[in-house]
């Protein structure tokens, strides 16, 4: 790619919420150029497309559509995710993946992939919870004879529970402390809770974007730490800040603790 070239951006999963919000910030975005659509599950029509420089762009149920693109952001499902990956190879285009619940036959393509080609995944974009993350294990040292209890909160039409970030989370506390034991339900237990118990409350209502908050308590005092999403541009930010930091590699599958250690930020 030539130096300042704007980067040609294909989306997988074009007609989906995440992306629509993506797709609105690349248009005002004078570092990439929206170049592909391309929508794995739902029939497009004549009338689904995008104005790119006043001219249509239309979404298309063609995979071959995103070999017109540098780059590939794909928030969709499993087994498109599972397709794209053989697509990218075949056609070396880089790959941002935000798709969640990946199985593990698509997690061992894409670690085969990525010998090939660059990969960045995550399953939340979020460069303010990915930095939350990056600082847990700091307050865990801190903190190391606090209670932990986990809190997340997110809209009514979620229907997993706890939350993919929460149990992240928890996936963080348990590398520095393997003896703790989630409860995901207490009022079958009827004791008073134990030190090496992380109780994890699930809320669900309203419109809530993700709010997730953990708790350090202690007899005599109490710590807050509260991530909140206000709206799914934080996603999208994300996914446009990985595509700009996997623009110049050749290979090699990458994360946000990547971004972090080549002190990229938003």
């Amino acid at each position: 790619m030539v130096k300042n070239e704007r980067i040609k951006i294909g989306i997988s999963g074009s007609l989906g919420q995440m992306n629509q919000s993506i797709i609105n910030l690349i248009l005002k975005d004078q570092f990439f150029i929206l170049s592909s659509l391309f929508e794995p599950y739902k029939e497009v029509s004549e009338q689904d497309y995008i104005l790119v420089s006043n001219e249509k762009l239309f979404h298309s149920n063609d995979i071959s559509t995103l070999e017109n693109s540098d780059v590939i952001l794909d928030f969709s499902h499993d087994n498109n995710t599972f397709n794209l990956l053989s697509f990218a190879e075949k056609n070396k285009k880089k790959l941002v993946i935000g798709t969640t619940k990946l199985s593990n036959k698509t997690f061992d393509l894409m670690k085969k992939v990525s010998n090939f080609i660059p990969i960045f995944y995550s399953p939340n974009m979020s460069y303010g919870i990915n930095a939350f993350f990056s600082l847990l294990p700091y307050f865990l040292e801190k903190f190391n004879d606090f209670d932990i209890e986990i809190i997340e909160k997110h809209h009514r039409r979620k229907k997993d529970a706890p939350s993919g970030t929460a149990l992240k989370m928890l996936e963080i506390i348990k590398e520095k402390k393997k003896d703790y034991t989630p409860i995901f339900d207490r009022t079958k237990l009827d004791k008073p809770r134990e030190s090496n118990e992380i109780g994890i409350c699930s809320i669900r209502g309203g419109g809530v974007y993700g709010n997730h908050t953990i708790l350090f308590l202690s007899d005599s005092e109490e710590i807050e730490l509260t991530h909140r999403t206000l709206n799914k541009d934080s996603l999208a930010k994300g996914a446009l800040l990985a595509a700009k930091f996997i623009k110049n590699k050749i290979n090699g599958l990458f994360c946000y603790e990547d971004i972090f250690k080549e002190n990229t930020s938003i």
